[in-house]
C-alpha cells in the first residue's frame, strides 16, 4: 500500500483507477509471457524524488525494526548443550534427506513450491502487472494478494477437518498449474478483474501450499520432528536460490514451462506420496 501510495502517478482521489492499461507500445509489445532479461527494461523508472521518498520509508521500517529487536528481544547466550544439540540435528538431518522415500518424495513439491512464489514475486509483479498496468500497482496488488491469503489461513483450519491435507494440496496445485496456463494466453485485451482474481487465488495457495506442506511433514515425521523441518527449510532456501537465479536467465515463457513441467512431476510424486503413507496416516 504505502508503494502504491508513493508511486501512483495519479491524485488520492483517482486512486481506484490503478489498475488501467499503461500507454507505451514498446512496453505493451513485450508485457506477459514475451518478456526477457536484459539490459534496459522497457518499465518506466518512477521520478527519483519518489525513489527516495520510497526508499527513506522502508529504511525507516527496517531501523525500528532493528531498534526493537535489540532493546525488547531477550538475549540468548548459547552453552555447550545446545551446540551438541544443533550438531546432531545437523547430521539427522542430511541422514533424513539421504535415506527417507517419503522426504525425497516432497522435494518436487517443494522446488515447485518455490518456483510458484518467485515467479509471483518477480515475474508476475514485473511483466504482467508493472508492465501493463505501471509500476504503482504492484503494491496493490501485493495488498490483495496479502489480504486474501491471510483471510484464508483462518478457513483452512476448519478445511483440514474434512478434506485430507494431500487431497488439499493436489488440489492447490492442480489450480496453480491452471493458473500458469491462462497466463501463457493472456493479453493486454483480457479484463482487468481477472488479475485482481488471480491475487486472491495465489494468495489463498500460498497459504494453502505453505500450511498443508508444513501440517503433512509434522504428521509424517513426528518421531524426528526438528530434523525433517529443517531438512524443509534447507531444501527450501536452495530452490529460492535457483529459482531466483532463473529469473535472470530465463524469459517468462521459458520459466513457466518450468513451473508447468515441475507441477506435473510434483503432482506424480504427491500422488505416491499419499499411497505409501495414506494407510499409516489417515488424515493425511
Amino acid at each position: 500500500m504505502i508503494s502504491s501510495l508513493v508511486l501512483n502517478p495519479q491524485s488520492l482521489k483517482n486512486f481506484a483507477n490503478s489498475f488501467t492499461i499503461v500507454n507505451n507500445e514498446s512496453a505493451n509489445s513485450s508485457c506477459g509471457k514475451n518478456e526477457c532479461p536484459g539490459p534496459t527494461s522497457v518499465i518506466p523508472r518512477p521520478d527519483d524524488d519518489k525513489v527516495y521518498v520510497l526508499c527513506s520509508i522502508y529504511l525507516g521500517i527496517s531501523l525500528i525494526a532493528l531498534f526493537s529487536l535489540v532493546f525488547f528481544l531477550d538475549n540468548h547466550k548459547p552453552d555447550q548443550d545446545d551446540l551438541e544439540k544443533v550438531s546432531k540435528t545437523v547430521k539427522e538431518t542430511f541422514k533424513l534427506l539421504l535415506t527417507s522415500v517419503e522426504k525425497l518424495l516432497l522435494l518436487p513439491i517443494l522446488g515447485f513450491y518455490a518456483l510458484i512464489i518467485t515467479f509471483v514475486t518477480v515475474e508476475f509483479a514485473r511483466s504482467f502487472i508493472a508492465c501493463a498496468y505501471g509500476i504503482h500497482s504492484i503494491g496493490l496488488w501485493f495488498v490483495i494478494w496479502g489480504v486474501s491469503s491471510s483471510i484464508f489461513s483462518i478457513i483452512i483450519g476448519h478445511l483440514v477437518k474434512y478434506i485430507r491435507k494431500t487431497n488439499m494440496l493436489l488440489i492447490g496445485m492442480v489450480i496453480q498449474c491452471s493458473s500458469i496456463i491462462y497466463l501463457l494466453f493472456w493479453s493486454l485485451d483480457s479484463i482487468v478483474y481477472i488479475i485482481i482474481f488471480l491475487a486472491v487465488v495465489l494468495g489463498c495457495l500460498d497459504t494453502l501450499n505453505a500450511t498443508c506442506i508444513n501440517a503433512i511433514i509434522g504428521d509424517v515425521f513426528h518421531e524426528k520432528l526438528s530434523s525433517a523441518y529443517a531438512a524443509n527449510r534447507f531444501c527450501m532456501s536452495l530452490f529460492f536460490l535457483t529459482a531466483f537465479s532463473l529469473s535472470e536467465v530465463l524469459c517468462v515463457y521459458q520459466k513457466m514451462y518450468t513451473i508447468l513441467t515441475l507441477g506435473a512431476i510434483s503432482i506424480v510424486c504427491l500422488i505416491i506420496f499419499k499411497l505409501r503413507v495414506g494407510k499409516s496416516f489417515k488424515n493425511v
